[in-house]
C-alpha cells in the first residue's frame, strides 16, 4: 500500500460464494469483514483505521455512504476506497 502501514479491509457478504471468491483472490494480509447488511457503526471507530477498503455492495445506502465518509475522514490521510456496487456486480457476461 505504498508505505501505508494501516490494514486493508475487504467488506462484503461473506456468506455469498461469489463474494468469497473475490476475497480469496486478495492477499492474506487483507482483513475480511462480513457485512451482509449496512455498514456497522462500531467499525467507524475501530483502531487502527484501514488504509484501504474494498467495499462490495449490491446497493450503497445513504447510511452506508455516511459511515464510509466518516471512516475515510479519520486521521491525517484518508483511506483509499474501492467500491464495487450495483445490482449487477455478480453478473457474468461470458
Amino acid at each position: 500500500m505504498d508505505g501505508d502501514d494501516r490494514p486493508a479491509w475487504f467488506v462484503g457478504d461473506l456468506d455469498d460464494p461469489w463474494v468469497v471468491a473475490i476475497a480469496d483472490r486478495l492477499p492474506d494480509s487483507v482483513l475480511r469483514r462480513s457485512c451482509p447488511g449496512e455498514l456497522p457503526e462500531p467499525w467507524i471507530a475501530e483502531d487502527p483505521s484501514p488504509g484501504l477498503v474494498v467495499l462490495h455492495r449490491p446497493i450503497l445506502t445513504a447510511l452506508d455512504a455516511q459511515r464510509l465518509a466518516r471512516l475515510r475522514a479519520r486521521g491525517d490521510v484518508p483511506c483509499r476506497t474501492i467500491l464495487c456496487a450495483g445490482p449487477h456486480i455478480r453478473h457474468d457476461d461470458s
